[in-house]
């Protein structure tokens, strides 16, 4: 009768030991993470969370932070995560945002929240921006040279400017109060959702008349049902 062979004591006890030192390592750069620039503790105990999952210890590491639904009002000391690249806070309490420079930054979504006041600012590597489902009454949008998709929609939008947007090819701003937009601004725009905005009758002409663009606004809703 064989009986199974069982792993040496010295073994196990190497695997326990080189277990206990990851656990005691993770720990202790878990302890040693800094984000006391966050001001928010919501937004702060969230990115600790994130830190602890990709090990980085200080701001100039994280390269994502996705914090939905967590209750962030406050933004301030996010200028210090200067390798972000990716920024969503879908779904939080935040009033205002002023989203400092950041160079890395491709994706930033801050829709579901309550802004009525947005700032952007040199933001050279931006190429979506989602802020749908706020109340924001005004957006001005320059330093974002790379910008591809603007999603807007379901806000209370009475103006929307464009400053070096060649890229933009997709917009969204259904659900506003924008009586106009200004489409020489955007030379590469490809798809257009204007619908259910106070926009005049000789606006929804020219529309119309941009064959390179797929418009949908509300003089045209019968074609799109």
């Amino acid at each position: 009768m064989t009986h199974p062979r069982t792993a040496p004591l010295s073994v196990c006890r190497y695997f326990t030991r080189s277990s206990l030192v990851l656990l005691l390592l993770t720990q202790v750069q878990t302890a040693w993470a800094d984000f006391s620039t966050l001001v928010d503790p919501a937004l702060r105990t969230c990115v600790t969370q994130l830190a602890s999952k990709h090990q980085w210890s200080v701001p100039a590491e994280v390269t994502s932070i996705k914090c939905h639904n967590a209750k962030i009002k406050n933004l301030a000391g996010i200028a210090s995560f200067t390798q972000l690249t990716s920024l969503s806070l879908y779904k939080n309490q935040l009033e205002e945002a002023h989203i400092p420079p950041l160079p890395h930054l491709t994706h930033l979504n801050l829709s579901g929240n309550q802004l009525s006041t947005l700032h952007l600012s040199d933001l050279p590597a931006l190429t979506g921006c989602f802020v749908f489902k706020n109340k924001l009454h005004s957006l001005v949008l320059e330093g974002v040279p790379k910008l591809k998709k603007l999603k807007a929609n379901n806000n209370q939008l009475t103006s929307l400017r464009f400053k070096n947007s060649p890229l933009l090819s997709k917009l969204y701003i259904f659900d506003n109060e924008l009586e106009n937009v200004d489409m020489d601004t955007l030379p590469t725009l490809s798809y257009f959702d204007a619908r259910h905005n106070p926009m005049p009758d000789d606006f929804y002409d020219y529309l119309d008349t941009l064959n390179s663009v797929t418009v949908l606004h509300d003089g045209n809703a019968e074609d799109w049902q």
